[in-house]
Protein backbone atom coordinates (compact mmCIF):
# COMPACT_ATOMS: atom_id res chain seq x y z
CA UNK A 1 0.00 0.00 0.00
CA UNK A 2 1.19 3.28 -0.91
CA UNK A 3 1.59 5.47 2.00
CA UNK A 4 0.01 8.89 1.94
CA UNK A 5 2.18 11.88 2.49
CA UNK A 6 0.39 14.51 4.52
CA UNK A 7 1.82 17.95 4.20
CA UNK A 8 0.93 20.35 6.94
CA UNK A 9 1.47 24.08 6.49
CA UNK A 10 2.75 25.93 9.47
CA UNK A 11 0.19 28.15 11.20
CA UNK A 12 1.41 31.71 11.56
CA UNK A 13 0.41 33.42 14.71
CA UNK A 14 0.85 37.06 15.64
CA UNK A 15 3.68 37.67 17.90
CA UNK A 16 2.79 37.83 21.45
CA UNK A 17 2.86 41.26 23.02
CA UNK A 18 5.16 41.08 25.88
CA UNK A 19 3.47 44.19 27.27
CA UNK A 20 -0.32 43.61 27.43
CA UNK A 21 -1.08 46.93 29.12
CA UNK A 22 0.40 48.90 26.24
CA UNK A 23 -1.77 47.02 23.73
CA UNK A 24 -4.87 47.82 25.73
CA UNK A 25 -3.99 51.51 25.89
CA UNK A 26 -3.38 51.69 22.14
CA UNK A 27 -6.70 50.01 21.45
CA UNK A 28 -8.52 52.42 23.71
CA UNK A 29 -6.82 55.46 22.08
CA UNK A 30 -7.67 54.37 18.54
CA UNK A 31 -11.28 53.67 19.44
CA UNK A 32 -11.61 57.15 20.93
CA UNK A 33 -10.19 58.75 17.77
CA UNK A 34 -12.65 56.83 15.60
CA UNK A 35 -15.52 57.89 17.85
CA UNK A 36 -14.49 61.55 17.56
CA UNK A 37 -14.32 61.30 13.78
CA UNK A 38 -17.81 59.87 13.67
CA UNK A 39 -19.18 62.74 15.78
CA UNK A 40 -17.60 65.48 13.65
CA UNK A 41 -20.02 66.91 10.98
CA UNK A 42 -19.15 66.52 7.37
CA UNK A 43 -18.12 69.76 5.68
CA UNK A 44 -18.77 70.22 1.98
CA UNK A 45 -16.56 72.51 0.03
CA UNK A 46 -18.40 75.00 -2.25
CA UNK A 47 -18.20 74.50 -6.01
CA UNK A 48 -15.34 76.34 -7.67
CA UNK A 49 -16.21 79.71 -9.19
CA UNK A 50 -14.53 81.80 -11.82
CA UNK A 51 -13.74 84.54 -9.34
CA UNK A 52 -12.64 83.66 -5.88
CA UNK A 53 -14.80 85.43 -3.33
CA UNK A 54 -13.80 85.75 0.27
CA UNK A 55 -16.08 83.90 2.63
CA UNK A 56 -18.68 85.96 4.38
CA UNK A 57 -18.08 86.13 8.05
CA UNK A 58 -21.01 86.44 10.39
CA UNK A 59 -21.38 89.70 12.19
CA UNK A 60 -22.71 88.64 15.55
CA UNK A 61 -23.79 91.39 17.84
CA UNK A 62 -22.70 91.09 21.35
CA UNK A 63 -25.35 91.43 23.98
CA UNK A 64 -23.76 94.69 25.08
CA UNK A 65 -23.94 96.30 21.56
CA UNK A 66 -26.61 99.04 21.15
CA UNK A 67 -29.07 99.08 18.16
CA UNK A 68 -28.64 101.67 15.39
CA UNK A 69 -30.44 104.96 15.88
CA UNK A 70 -32.30 107.01 13.26
CA UNK A 71 -29.33 109.33 12.91
CA UNK A 72 -27.04 106.39 12.14
CA UNK A 73 -29.42 105.03 9.49
CA UNK A 74 -29.96 108.51 8.02
CA UNK A 75 -26.22 109.16 7.78
CA UNK A 76 -25.70 105.82 5.99
CA UNK A 77 -28.58 106.32 3.52
CA UNK A 78 -28.74 110.09 3.35
CA UNK A 79 -29.12 110.69 -0.38
CA UNK A 80 -31.69 107.94 -1.11
CA UNK A 81 -33.87 109.02 1.81
CA UNK A 82 -33.75 112.68 0.82
CA UNK A 83 -34.55 111.85 -2.82
CA UNK A 84 -37.49 109.64 -1.89
CA UNK A 85 -38.83 112.32 0.45
CA UNK A 86 -38.65 115.01 -2.21
CA UNK A 87 -40.40 112.81 -4.78
CA UNK A 88 -43.16 111.89 -2.32
CA UNK A 89 -43.63 115.54 -1.34
CA UNK A 90 -43.86 116.75 -4.93
CA UNK A 91 -46.24 113.97 -5.93
CA UNK A 92 -48.49 114.55 -2.94
CA UNK A 93 -48.51 118.31 -3.49
CA UNK A 94 -49.32 117.94 -7.18
CA UNK A 95 -52.15 115.47 -6.58
CA UNK A 96 -53.66 117.61 -3.84
CA UNK A 97 -53.48 120.70 -6.04
CA UNK A 98 -55.04 118.91 -9.01
CA UNK A 99 -57.86 117.53 -6.87
CA UNK A 100 -58.44 120.90 -5.22
CA UNK A 101 -58.47 122.74 -8.52
CA UNK A 102 -60.84 120.16 -9.97
CA UNK A 103 -63.18 120.44 -7.01
CA UNK A 104 -63.18 124.24 -7.19
CA UNK A 105 -63.02 124.78 -10.94
CA UNK A 106 -65.55 126.32 -13.29
CA UNK A 107 -67.24 128.60 -10.80
CA UNK A 108 -66.12 131.53 -12.93
CA UNK A 109 -68.39 130.36 -15.75
CA UNK A 110 -71.34 129.20 -13.73
CA UNK A 111 -74.78 129.23 -15.31
CA UNK A 112 -76.18 130.85 -12.18
CA UNK A 113 -74.91 134.04 -10.53
CA UNK A 114 -72.24 133.34 -7.96
CA UNK A 115 -73.22 133.90 -4.35
CA UNK A 116 -69.78 135.26 -3.37
CA UNK A 117 -69.21 138.95 -2.89
CA UNK A 118 -66.40 140.82 -4.63
CA UNK A 119 -63.76 140.10 -1.99
CA UNK A 120 -64.46 136.37 -1.66
CA UNK A 121 -64.56 135.97 -5.44
CA UNK A 122 -61.19 137.68 -5.65
CA UNK A 123 -59.71 135.32 -3.05
CA UNK A 124 -61.14 132.34 -4.86
CA UNK A 125 -59.72 133.57 -8.17
CA UNK A 126 -56.23 134.01 -6.68
CA UNK A 127 -56.24 130.41 -5.45
CA UNK A 128 -56.45 129.16 -9.04
CA UNK A 129 -53.09 130.62 -10.09
CA UNK A 130 -50.85 127.82 -8.82
CA UNK A 131 -53.15 124.88 -9.77
CA UNK A 132 -53.60 126.19 -13.30
CA UNK A 133 -49.87 126.67 -13.75
CA UNK A 134 -49.04 123.18 -12.54
CA UNK A 135 -51.90 121.64 -14.52
CA UNK A 136 -50.95 123.34 -17.79
CA UNK A 137 -54.13 125.46 -17.98
CA UNK A 138 -52.29 128.79 -17.94
CA UNK A 139 -50.25 127.91 -21.03
CA UNK A 140 -53.42 126.78 -22.82
CA UNK A 141 -55.13 130.08 -22.00
CA UNK A 142 -52.15 131.96 -23.42
CA UNK A 143 -52.24 129.80 -26.55
CA UNK A 144 -55.94 130.38 -27.21
CA UNK A 145 -55.75 134.13 -26.62
CA UNK A 146 -52.75 134.43 -28.95
CA UNK A 147 -54.80 132.78 -31.72
CA UNK A 148 -57.64 135.31 -31.46
CA UNK A 149 -57.95 137.85 -34.25
CA UNK A 150 -60.37 140.40 -35.67
CA UNK A 151 -63.63 140.99 -33.79
CA UNK A 152 -63.39 138.74 -30.74
CA UNK A 153 -66.23 137.49 -28.56
CA UNK A 154 -65.48 135.63 -25.34
CA UNK A 155 -68.44 133.81 -23.81
CA UNK A 156 -68.47 132.95 -20.10
CA UNK A 157 -65.57 135.32 -19.49
CA UNK A 158 -65.81 134.74 -15.73
CA UNK A 159 -63.12 136.67 -13.85
CA UNK A 160 -61.24 137.46 -17.06
CA UNK A 161 -58.34 135.07 -16.66
CA UNK A 162 -57.68 135.19 -20.42
CA UNK A 163 -57.44 139.00 -20.61
CA UNK A 164 -53.68 139.30 -19.90
CA UNK A 165 -52.86 137.22 -22.99
CA UNK A 166 -54.70 139.15 -25.73
CA UNK A 167 -52.98 141.50 -28.13
CA UNK A 168 -54.53 144.93 -27.46
CA UNK A 169 -52.38 146.87 -29.95
CA UNK A 170 -55.00 147.35 -32.65
CA UNK A 171 -57.78 147.83 -30.11
CA UNK A 172 -56.13 150.80 -28.41
CA UNK A 173 -54.65 152.50 -31.48
CA UNK A 174 -56.10 151.30 -34.79
CA UNK A 175 -53.66 151.46 -37.68
CA UNK A 176 -56.10 151.60 -40.57
CA UNK A 177 -54.32 154.69 -41.87
CA UNK A 178 -50.97 152.87 -42.01
CA UNK A 179 -49.65 150.86 -44.91
CA UNK A 180 -49.80 147.08 -44.82
CA UNK A 181 -46.09 146.75 -44.05
CA UNK A 182 -46.19 149.28 -41.20
CA UNK A 183 -49.34 147.72 -39.80
CA UNK A 184 -47.86 144.20 -39.82
CA UNK A 185 -44.66 145.42 -38.17
CA UNK A 186 -46.63 147.20 -35.44
CA UNK A 187 -48.79 144.20 -34.65
CA UNK A 188 -45.92 141.73 -34.55
CA UNK A 189 -43.76 143.91 -32.30
CA UNK A 190 -46.31 143.86 -29.46
CA UNK A 191 -45.88 140.23 -28.29
CA UNK A 192 -42.12 140.52 -28.73
CA UNK A 193 -42.03 143.45 -26.30
CA UNK A 194 -44.32 141.80 -23.75
CA UNK A 195 -43.41 138.10 -23.87
CA UNK A 196 -40.24 137.96 -25.97
CA UNK A 197 -42.11 136.07 -28.70
CA UNK A 198 -40.43 135.88 -32.08
CA UNK A 199 -42.16 137.24 -35.16
CA UNK A 200 -42.12 133.84 -36.82
CA UNK A 201 -44.22 132.41 -33.99
CA UNK A 202 -47.20 134.53 -35.04
CA UNK A 203 -47.01 134.03 -38.80
CA UNK A 204 -49.74 131.64 -39.92
CA UNK A 205 -50.98 130.21 -43.19
CA UNK A 206 -52.98 132.22 -45.75
CA UNK A 207 -51.24 135.41 -44.64
CA UNK A 208 -53.29 135.67 -41.45
CA UNK A 209 -51.83 137.31 -38.35
CA UNK A 210 -52.88 135.54 -35.17
CA UNK A 211 -53.05 137.80 -32.14
CA UNK A 212 -54.41 140.82 -34.01
CA UNK A 213 -57.55 141.83 -32.11
CA UNK A 214 -59.67 144.66 -33.54
CA UNK A 215 -62.41 144.63 -30.89
CA UNK A 216 -63.25 142.62 -27.80
CA UNK A 217 -66.61 141.74 -26.25
CA UNK A 218 -66.85 139.67 -23.07
CA UNK A 219 -70.12 138.11 -21.91
CA UNK A 220 -70.97 136.50 -18.58
CA UNK A 221 -74.08 135.92 -16.50
CA UNK A 222 -72.49 136.53 -13.07
CA UNK A 223 -72.26 140.17 -11.87
CA UNK A 224 -69.63 139.34 -9.23
CA UNK A 225 -67.38 137.68 -11.77
CA UNK A 226 -67.77 140.59 -14.18
CA UNK A 227 -66.52 142.94 -11.46
CA UNK A 228 -63.26 141.00 -11.35
CA UNK A 229 -63.16 140.95 -15.15
CA UNK A 230 -63.57 144.74 -15.11
CA UNK A 231 -60.49 145.03 -12.88
CA UNK A 232 -58.47 142.90 -15.30
CA UNK A 233 -59.63 144.94 -18.30
CA UNK A 234 -58.50 148.10 -16.53
CA UNK A 235 -55.06 146.66 -15.76
CA UNK A 236 -54.34 144.87 -19.06
CA UNK A 237 -55.73 147.17 -21.75
CA UNK A 238 -53.13 149.93 -22.21
CA UNK A 239 -54.33 153.35 -21.07
CA UNK A 240 -57.49 152.27 -19.25
CA UNK A 241 -55.88 152.44 -15.80
CA UNK A 242 -55.63 156.22 -16.20
CA UNK A 243 -59.25 156.82 -17.19
CA UNK A 244 -61.16 154.07 -15.32
CA UNK A 245 -61.81 153.98 -11.59
CA UNK A 246 -60.42 151.16 -9.49
CA UNK A 247 -63.94 150.19 -8.45
CA UNK A 248 -67.24 150.64 -10.20
CA UNK A 249 -69.14 153.47 -8.50
CA UNK A 250 -72.65 152.63 -9.72
CA UNK A 251 -74.35 149.36 -8.74
CA UNK A 252 -74.44 146.45 -11.13
CA UNK A 253 -77.50 146.39 -13.40
CA UNK A 254 -80.25 143.96 -12.54
CA UNK A 255 -81.80 143.55 -15.97
CA UNK A 256 -80.04 141.58 -18.69
CA UNK A 257 -78.50 142.19 -21.15
CA UNK A 258 -76.65 145.21 -19.82
CA UNK A 259 -73.30 146.76 -20.66
CA UNK A 260 -70.96 146.89 -17.67
CA UNK A 261 -67.86 148.28 -19.43
CA UNK A 262 -67.62 150.24 -22.66
CA UNK A 263 -64.22 151.74 -23.43
CA UNK A 264 -61.92 152.75 -26.30
CA UNK A 265 -64.79 153.96 -28.49
CA UNK A 266 -66.83 150.84 -27.75
CA UNK A 267 -64.06 148.52 -28.96
CA UNK A 268 -63.80 146.96 -25.48
CA UNK A 269 -67.05 145.86 -23.87
CA UNK A 270 -68.19 143.68 -20.99
CA UNK A 271 -71.82 142.61 -21.19
CA UNK A 272 -73.94 141.06 -18.44
CA UNK A 273 -75.98 138.53 -20.40
CA UNK A 274 -76.89 134.88 -20.80
CA UNK A 275 -75.40 133.93 -24.14
CA UNK A 276 -77.31 130.64 -24.17
CA UNK A 277 -80.79 132.15 -24.31
CA UNK A 278 -80.31 135.68 -25.64
CA UNK A 279 -78.81 136.90 -28.91
CA UNK A 280 -75.07 137.42 -28.83
CA UNK A 281 -74.15 141.13 -28.86
CA UNK A 282 -72.92 142.34 -32.23
CA UNK A 283 -69.32 143.50 -32.54
CA UNK A 284 -68.65 147.25 -32.35
CA UNK A 285 -69.08 148.12 -36.00
CA UNK A 286 -71.26 150.24 -38.23
CA UNK A 287 -72.78 147.11 -39.73
CA UNK A 288 -74.92 145.35 -37.13
CA UNK A 289 -75.14 142.24 -39.30
CA UNK A 290 -71.37 141.70 -39.16
CA UNK A 291 -70.35 138.59 -37.25
CA UNK A 292 -67.36 137.74 -35.11
CA UNK A 293 -64.02 136.56 -36.45
CA UNK A 294 -63.15 134.63 -33.29
CA UNK A 295 -65.39 133.26 -30.56
CA UNK A 296 -63.55 131.97 -27.52
CA UNK A 297 -64.82 130.12 -24.48
CA UNK A 298 -63.02 128.44 -21.57
CA UNK A 299 -64.85 126.01 -19.30
CA UNK A 300 -68.36 127.07 -20.30
CA UNK A 301 -70.12 124.06 -21.85
CA UNK A 302 -70.00 122.29 -18.51
CA UNK A 303 -71.98 125.05 -16.80
CA UNK A 304 -75.05 125.60 -18.99
CA UNK A 305 -78.29 123.66 -19.06
CA UNK A 306 -78.18 123.01 -22.81
CA UNK A 307 -74.58 122.94 -24.11
CA UNK A 308 -75.65 121.93 -27.62
CA UNK A 309 -77.89 124.97 -27.89
CA UNK A 310 -75.09 127.27 -26.74
CA UNK A 311 -72.68 125.74 -29.24
CA UNK A 312 -75.16 126.21 -32.09
CA UNK A 313 -75.69 129.81 -31.00
CA UNK A 314 -71.94 130.40 -31.24
CA UNK A 315 -71.84 128.82 -34.70
CA UNK A 316 -74.51 131.28 -35.86
CA UNK A 317 -72.51 134.27 -34.61
CA UNK A 318 -69.15 133.41 -36.22
CA UNK A 319 -68.18 134.41 -39.76
CA UNK A 320 -68.57 131.52 -42.22
CA UNK A 321 -65.41 130.48 -44.01
CA UNK A 322 -62.90 132.68 -42.21
CA UNK A 323 -64.16 132.70 -38.61
CA UNK A 324 -63.34 130.17 -35.92
CA UNK A 325 -64.51 129.01 -32.51
CA UNK A 326 -61.92 128.12 -29.87
CA UNK A 327 -63.00 126.04 -26.88
CA UNK A 328 -61.07 125.01 -23.78
CA UNK A 329 -63.30 122.63 -21.84
CA UNK A 330 -63.14 119.86 -19.28
CA UNK A 331 -65.20 116.70 -18.93
CA UNK A 332 -64.76 112.95 -19.10
CA UNK A 333 -61.17 111.80 -19.40
CA UNK A 334 -59.13 108.79 -20.53
CA UNK A 335 -59.50 106.51 -17.51
CA UNK A 336 -62.58 104.82 -16.08
CA UNK A 337 -61.46 105.36 -12.50
CA UNK A 338 -61.24 109.11 -13.08
CA UNK A 339 -64.63 109.20 -14.78
CA UNK A 340 -66.05 107.22 -11.88
CA UNK A 341 -64.81 109.84 -9.42
CA UNK A 342 -66.29 112.60 -11.56
CA UNK A 343 -69.65 110.81 -11.67
CA UNK A 344 -69.61 110.22 -7.93
CA UNK A 345 -69.01 113.85 -6.97
CA UNK A 346 -70.84 115.51 -9.89
CA UNK A 347 -74.14 116.26 -8.05
CA UNK A 348 -72.40 117.85 -5.07
CA UNK A 349 -70.06 119.81 -7.33
CA UNK A 350 -72.95 121.11 -9.44
CA UNK A 351 -74.94 122.09 -6.35
CA UNK A 352 -72.02 124.18 -5.11
CA UNK A 353 -70.51 125.59 -8.31
CA UNK A 354 -73.11 125.05 -11.05
CA UNK A 355 -70.77 122.89 -13.16
CA UNK A 356 -71.31 119.38 -14.51
CA UNK A 357 -67.70 118.27 -14.79
CA UNK A 358 -68.56 114.75 -16.01
CA UNK A 359 -70.08 115.73 -19.35
CA UNK A 360 -68.84 114.11 -22.54
CA UNK A 361 -67.60 117.25 -24.29
CA UNK A 362 -66.24 115.38 -27.29
CA UNK A 363 -69.57 113.62 -27.77
CA UNK A 364 -71.45 116.94 -27.57
CA UNK A 365 -69.21 118.55 -30.19
CA UNK A 366 -69.55 115.62 -32.59
CA UNK A 367 -73.32 115.52 -32.15
CA UNK A 368 -73.59 119.19 -33.07
CA UNK A 369 -71.34 118.60 -36.08
CA UNK A 370 -73.67 115.88 -37.30
CA UNK A 371 -76.82 117.91 -36.67
CA UNK A 372 -75.51 120.89 -38.67
CA UNK A 373 -75.60 118.84 -41.88
CA UNK A 374 -71.97 119.11 -42.91
CA UNK A 375 -71.75 122.88 -42.42
CA UNK A 376 -69.36 122.62 -39.47
CA UNK A 377 -65.76 121.42 -39.61
CA UNK A 378 -63.82 120.20 -36.57
CA UNK A 379 -60.31 121.47 -37.27
CA UNK A 380 -58.83 120.52 -33.91
CA UNK A 381 -59.90 118.19 -31.12
CA UNK A 382 -57.24 117.08 -28.69
CA UNK A 383 -56.51 116.58 -25.01
CA UNK A 384 -53.26 118.49 -24.46
CA UNK A 385 -52.99 118.58 -20.65
CA UNK A 386 -51.80 115.02 -19.90
CA UNK A 387 -51.40 115.93 -16.24
CA UNK A 388 -55.19 116.32 -16.05
CA UNK A 389 -55.69 112.66 -17.11
CA UNK A 390 -57.40 113.64 -20.37
CA UNK A 391 -60.19 115.64 -18.74
CA UNK A 392 -59.13 118.90 -20.46
CA UNK A 393 -59.98 119.31 -24.15
CA UNK A 394 -58.99 121.87 -26.78
CA UNK A 395 -61.43 122.25 -29.70
CA UNK A 396 -61.41 124.43 -32.83
CA UNK A 397 -64.50 124.67 -35.01
CA UNK A 398 -65.15 126.40 -38.31
CA UNK A 399 -68.34 127.15 -40.21
CA UNK A 400 -67.98 126.42 -43.90
CA UNK A 401 -68.60 129.25 -46.34
CA UNK A 402 -71.27 129.42 -49.00
CA UNK A 403 -70.65 127.01 -51.83
CA UNK A 404 -67.88 125.28 -49.91
CA UNK A 405 -68.12 121.55 -50.30
CA UNK A 406 -70.69 121.66 -53.14
CA UNK A 407 -68.17 120.25 -55.62
CA UNK A 408 -67.59 117.24 -53.42
CA UNK A 409 -71.31 116.76 -53.01
CA UNK A 410 -71.81 116.83 -56.79
CA UNK A 411 -68.99 114.32 -57.25
CA UNK A 412 -70.63 112.00 -54.74
CA UNK A 413 -73.97 112.36 -56.52
CA UNK A 414 -72.38 111.50 -59.87
CA UNK A 415 -70.66 108.49 -58.31
CA UNK A 416 -73.98 107.28 -56.94
CA UNK A 417 -75.64 107.79 -60.33
CA UNK A 418 -72.89 105.76 -62.01
CA UNK A 419 -73.30 102.99 -59.48
CA UNK A 420 -77.07 102.92 -60.03
CA UNK A 421 -76.63 102.74 -63.83
CA UNK A 422 -74.18 99.87 -63.46
CA UNK A 423 -76.63 97.97 -61.28
CA UNK A 424 -79.43 98.46 -63.84
CA UNK A 425 -77.23 97.16 -66.69
CA UNK A 426 -76.34 94.08 -64.70
CA UNK A 427 -80.02 93.38 -64.10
Amino acid sequence: MASRLILRMPITRPPLNPHPTTFTRNLTFTSRQQAKRRLQPLTRSPPPTSKSQPPRLPNPQSPNSTPKTFNDIFSERKLPLIGAGIVALLLGTYLSIVITSTLKSSSSSSSEPCSHDHISAQKFDSRLDLPERLGGITSLRRQLASEARGHVLEIAIGTGRNLPYYDWTEVVSPSSHLSDGERVKKVLNWPQRKYGTQISDLEKEHGGLEGEVISYTGVDISPDMLLLARDRVRLNVPGLAKIMRKRRAEPMPEEKPATVVSAVEDRVKLVLSDAEKLPIPPPPSTLESEKYDTILQTFGLCSVEDPKRLLKNMLKAVKPGTGKILLLEHGRGWFDWMNGLLDKWAPAHHAKYGCWWNRDIEGIVREVEGEMGGKVEIKRLKRPAWRQFGTVMLVELRVKGEGEGEEKREEKKEEKKGENKGEKKEK
